[in-house]
């Protein structure tokens, strides 16, 4: 992510339903925004929204098929991102490793302790910079941790990124997301490697739309 790269937004709220071309679809579920990439071998989610039957309509209307989700990529694990999982139950789930101890019940609730993360039964566990091959499709995970311990951002095919919650428009440019974060220092110290060291053509939010 440059300054030079990532510098017009499309969309202050979260977006629609919509297919923003042959490969990217964003999928609104009433508390924000999930993504669905296609490959050949199936679709790939980025979160699933909150809800398993939102999920489900929401794809239903662009002709998408829940049960073709071969993998899920979380970038975190709070309700609006994992409650659509048992809509994909046949994909195969990813976390970053640092966000374990919240799936797993070794961390106490945060935010001044009213708030547990989903429970999730299996997953794969992702090291920073860690790249997954699904088909012809290479995602790349990148550990962002500050509004949870274990956030993450995937880049696909080295152009698109998937952000989560880790980054939403400040004074018309992109910083770090200051609502409900966990760790103010650590949000901002990966809003800095983003924008240090990751490029891409355009850049997809949960909650603040897409930018390019």
């Amino acid at each position: 992510m440059t300054k030079r790269v990532i510098t017009r937004a499309l969309h202050l709220r979260y977006m629609p339903s919509a297919r923003i071309d042959e490969r990217v679809s964003v999928v609104d579920s009433g508390l924000g925004n999930f993504f669905i990439c296609a490959y050949e071998g199936g679709l790939v989610a980025f979160d699933t929204g909150y809800r398993a039957g939102v999920a489900k309509s929401g794809m239903a209307s662009l002709g998408l098929d829940p049960a073709a989700v071969t993998h899920v990529f979380l970038t975190h694990t709070d309700f609006d991102h994992v409650g659509g999982l048992p809509a994909f139950p046949h994909a195969h789930v990813y976390i970053s490793e640092d966000e374990e101890p919240l799936v797993a019940g070794k961390r106490l609730p945060r935010l001044y302790g009213i708030y547990r993360n989903h429970r999730l039964k299996a997953y794969t566990l992702l090291a920073d910079g860690q790249a997954v091959q699904v088909g012809a499709m290479r995602v790349q995970a990148i550990k962002t941790p500050g509004h949870t311990i274990g956030s993450m951002c995937y880049l696909v095919d080295g152009d698109t990124l998937f952000s989560g919650d880790t980054l939403a428009p400040r004074n018309g440019r992109l910083g770090p997301n200051l609502q409900f974060y966990t760790d103010i220092i650590a949000l901002w110290k990966s809003y800095a490697k983003l924008e240090r060291h990751v490029e891409c053509k355009r850049l997809f939010t949960s909650h603040w739309g897409a930018f390019s």
